[in-house]
């Protein structure tokens, strides 16, 4: 991870896997449809045209400061990522941030995958594989919408405290940070 761009990749473990959507148009018209249910139009807002969403992908893919993914779980489609670096975002003026500081957004896709405690552990998940593949990034952020309830006690859930509020252009987001966790001891052998 040098300059302003950052990994293509998403090492997430199994149940999970992940996959960077790079602006096909199957990619446009499968995030749009998602991004009209009902949820997700109330937490997101963007129910865009699918050829919005491929320029989205192309552009992400070409600056390189943020990066999309679709998680599967167990190979069922189950969440759109973004995580991007938080230096570049419109979160920049309103958080402390280091360098290799990353910033998350998250839509779980499938209606019939949420309220079952998944969320919370795909969180978990993620934020270990991104302090595990970037060794200079401090603290991961979220920035949900302060009446997205479900988001925000999943973030609580998954280590994730809230640090403020901020009025953002679509919405009132609530700053939650997740800093990176102490290293644990190298014990010797005759410690035990």
């Amino acid at each position: 991870m040098h300059g302003t761009r950052h990994e293509t990749r998403l090492d997430v473990r199994h149940p999970w896997s992940a996959t960077l959507l790079t602006g096909t148009a199957e990619e446009g018209e499968r995030l749009s449809a998602w991004m009209r249910q009902e949820y997700l139009v109330r937490t997101w807002n963007r129910v865009w045209p699918p050829d919005r969403w491929v320029d989205h992908f192309r552009r992400s893919a070409a600056e390189g400061s943020d990066r999309p993914f679709l998680i599967t779980f167990e190979g069922r489609a189950f969440a759109y990522v973004e995580v991007y670096l938080l230096r570049h975002s419109v979160l920049a003026p309103h958080v402390d941030w280091g360098e290799r500081d990353l910033g998350l957004h998250l839509a779980v896709i499938d209606p019939a995958l949420t309220h079952r405690g998944l969320g919370t552990r795909f969180l978990i998940d993620l934020t270990a594989a991104l302090f595990r593949q970037s060794p200079a990034t401090t603290q991961v952020v979220a920035e949900p919408d302060v009446a997205n309830t479900v988001m925000r006690k999943a973030l609580r859930s998954s280590g994730y405290r809230l640090t403020g509020t901020v009025r953002l252009p679509d919405k009132t987001a609530a700053i939650m940070r997740c800093p990176r966790p102490p290293a644990e001891p190298v014990t010797s052998r005759h410690d035990r």
